[in-house]
């Protein structure tokens, strides 16, 4: 059961919305897990492109947690990942930049992908 500041803290962003910031940032966790987060309009598919799954879609989708939010861990191992979101829309696929990367990178066709550093031994 979680501690009883994280019930309380939980409970009050429930009601009235306190101390419930929701910010996009990726957030690195324990052995290379990375906490990914993205806005896209509610009811979308949507998951995690990049090189360390040969950027497809779908294959590391996120979940809708709240209305147009949706979050997902990846673990990765060490070194720079270039990464992006693709949002199922109208039968295709839309690739969208992580608006809170902590880093970028030109992805060769114009545009740019977000990159993570993972710490430890390559």
């Amino acid at each position: 059961m979680a501690p009883v500041s994280l019930r309380i803290r939980v409970a009050l962003c429930a009601l009235l919305g306190a101390g419930c910031a929701w910010s996009p940032a990726p957030r690195l966790e324990t052995g290379g897990h990375v906490r990914l987060r993205h806005e896209a309009q509610p009811g979308m598919t949507v998951s995690v492109v990049g090189d360390f799954n040969g950027w497809t879609p779908g294959q590391d989708p996120l979940r809708e947690v709240g209305p147009g939010r949706y979050e997902g861990i990846l673990q990765l191992g060490p070194g720079a990942h270039s990464y992006a979101f693709a949002q199922a829309i109208d039968g295709g696929v839309e690739v969208v930049i992580p608006e809170a990367a902590p880093g970028y990178v030109d992805d060769d066709l114009g545009g740019r992908d977000g990159v993570l550093q993972i710490p430890g031994e390559q």
